[in-house]
């Protein structure tokens, strides 16, 4: 992929996950007991503990005081991800909706979650519930970065996430066709499309085709992933050296498109 072009989607999900590799190190740094001397100094001649012990009895309280709330936060989770599958069922995409939670219910969900809109509307309640004991025990909210979440979908019944992901067969010369294609994902996984997609294409400093080898002109801005598909092709031939642009969008999903400095 050529390092000039520009993928908004693409970089926005990039920076999530770097923001989950950035949050899993810093948790690695303050983990209790990494890093530290475990062992201890022997007893004095009047069997009394030496500051060594004392400090190793510390590390031990905090250790199990970190994996009492391991257990809390896992126990919540799990609760919560129940009434989660049990709020999954859908008719229509506009069934479906993604809630965003509050720290007192970060244990149990710290990223959003995708449901009905009957269980979105007391969701995070009962995710602050299920966290009731850990947030009494005095725990820290997990602090992970969450991928880019998506658009809301009825997919077979169940509410999912989906994403439309862009990309180019190759690098954007002038005069020479390069084929794009849209690829669909549901869950960050490619995979067959559960209805039909309505695209809309434009594009800036060149022609659009209605396909991939460049032999049809694009005669509107409509093109279509039709449902079962998981992905579609169309094509683009810059007019001259220099800038240019791809944009494509679907109604109720996020617009995505590339864009850079055709040779």
């Amino acid at each position: 992929m050529d390092p000039s072009l520009t993928h908004p989607r693409s970089a926005r999900k990039e920076r999530a996950f770097q923001t989950f590799v950035s949050f899993a190190v810093a948790a690695l740094v303050v983990l209790p007991g990494c890093g530290s001397d475990s062992r201890s100094a022997p007893p004095n001649s009047k069997g009394q503990q030496t500051e060594g012990q004392q400090g190793t009895g510390e590390q031990d309280a905090g250790d199990e005081d970190a994996g009492a709330c391991n257990d809390l936060e896992s126990a919540a989770a799990t609760a919560f991800g129940t009434f989660v599958d049990q709020h999954a069922t859908c008719a229509t995409d506009t069934d479906c909706t993604l809630v965003r939670f509050t720290e007192s219910s970060f244990c149990a969900s710290p990223c959003g979650m995708v449901m009905n809109q009957a269980g979105a509307a007391s969701a995070v309640g009962v995710a602050s519930q299920d966290c009731a004991q850990f947030n009494a025990q005095g725990c820290s909210p997990p602090l992970i970065g969450c991928p880019a979440f998506g658009s809301p979908i009825c997919a077979a019944g169940a509410c999912a996430l989906y994403t439309l992901e862009l990309a180019e067969s190759g690098a954007f010369v002038h005069g020479a066709c390069t084929a794009l294609t849209e690829t669909y994902e549901q869950s960050w996984v490619k995979g067959p499309a559960p209805r039909d997609f309505a695209l809309t294409v434009t594009a800036t400093g060149g022609t659009l085709y209605a396909d991939g080898a460049c032999t049809t002109p694009l005669s509107s801005s409509a093109i279509a992933l039709p449902e079962g598909s998981t992905s579609t092709t169309f094509g683009f031939i810059p007019a001259a050296v220099g800038p240019f642009s791809v944009s494509i969008d679907d109604v109720g999903g996020s617009p995505g498109g590339i864009s850079g400095d055709a040779q």
